[in-house]
């Protein structure tokens, strides 16, 4: 009698489990409808050329990729947010794409503070973030979280010291703008440069007079000088130091790469080279520059060749590796040798890349391609 009682109740229990199997709907995993990519940037504010300069150039990415059908027949959305060139504007925007929109990566920030005070948030929410310009050194701490297109401010500040050297300048005047990046070239290039460094001038930003600074570096007759300032900086003191009668050689850092130096500067650009990297000679910046100007109606600006690489680059990922941050830090992690329209990209073992860098000299209000090693 037990054993019958027992057969009864395991047919009884089979039967309860084939009615709920049976009886229940079936879950089915939902297909992502958008892959969603997050980016924080300058929209708003002295700095917004450099952000909107940015989204144009993803905007491109985002223009061919859809047309081909999306990601693995997926289209891809950007959603833009503005820090305001603020450390604090980054860290709520960033808030909100990582908690609202489930972003798996962001593109982000132009300024190394907006990044560095998003990664904290980002490596607890394991969002990965990956700048077209952040270049603090500290940046490096972040191997797992973050990933940068251009190479740290001392490779930059070297490569600058290096270069002042071979061209046999032994007395130089610097001059360069007070925050984290200003005085991280300052220091690297006084570590490397085998000259002397006449005068070392530290400015604040937002300032429209820089006559004190320049009167002191005009009295210690520098064989050039050498500036690490932002566009509308950068352009005021170029166009008060040709004023003053300054007429040396000017060398600025790769944020004064930008036709809007050159707008502000006027005729004060005379005998400036700023520094480019990445490879505007490549016949992938050059298929770029088509697109962009055919888009846009200008010629590609400032790091919005950096900004289209790193979209690409987060969109591969996710269509060789998925739509994750750990995917697509696979993915990265393993990037070598990639031909991007910003030049070559190869991630070190801290996840930025290796570059090469150009000089660019202004002539006939223009930039143009210096090809300083063979003078």
């Amino acid at each position: 009698m037990l054993r019958k009682t027992s057969s009864l109740m395991i047919i009884c229990v089979l039967f309860s489990l084939m009615f709920i199997v049976f009886s229940s709907p079936v879950v089915v995993a939902q297909e992502v409808e958008v892959y969603k990519i997050g980016f924080v940037n300058h929209l708003t504010g002295d700095l917004a050329l450099y952000g909107e300069s940015k989204r144009n150039g993803i905007e491109l990415g985002v223009e061919k990729i859809n047309a081909a059908g999306g990601i693995n027949g997926i289209p891809v959305k950007v959603i833009y947010e503005d820090d305001r060139g603020e450390a604090a504007g980054a860290v709520t925007a960033a808030k909100k794409l990582i908690n609202s929109d489930n972003v798996p990566a962001i593109i982000g920030s132009g300024a190394s503070s907006s990044t560095l005070a998003m990664l904290p948030l980002a490596k607890e929410a394991n969002t990965l973030i990956i700048s077209p310009a952040s270049t603090h050194p500290s940046l490096r701490e972040y191997t797992e979280t973050y990933f940068g297109m251009m190479p740290t401010d001392e490779v930059q500040g070297r490569y600058l010291a290096n270069f002042a050297v071979d061209q046999g300048i032994d007395n130089v005047a610097l001059m360069v703008i007070n925050n984290d990046y200003g005085l991280g070239n300052l220091d690297t290039f006084s570590e490397y440069f085998e000259g002397n460094i006449v005068e070392s001038e530290v400015f604040n930003s937002g300032r429209t007079d820089y006559r004190s600074e320049l009167l002191k570096i005009r009295s210690k007759n520098p064989e050039a000088i050498f500036l690490i300032a932002y566009a509308k900086e950068g352009g005021i003191i170029l166009k008060q130091a040709r004023e003053m009668g300054i007429e040396v050689p000017i060398y600025g850092d790769a944020t004064l790469s930008t036709e809007a130096v050159i707008d502000t500067a006027g005729e004060g650009s005379r005998n400036f080279y700023a520094l480019v990297p990445g490879d505007p000679e490549s016949v992938e910046y050059k298929e770029f520059s088509a697109s962009f100007q055919e888009e846009y109606g200008t010629e590609p600006t400032i790091w919005s060749d950096f900004a289209y690489d790193a979209f690409m680059l987060i969109a591969e990922g996710i269509r060789q590796e998925g739509y994750s941050a750990d995917e697509i830090r696979s993915y990265l992690k393993n990037v070598e040798g990639y031909r991007g329209v910003s030049g070559i990209k190869t991630f070190d073992e801290a996840g930025i890349v290796t570059a090469a860098y150009s000089f660019y000299a202004v002539e006939d209000g223009k930039f143009v391609y210096w090809d300083w090693d063979a003078e």
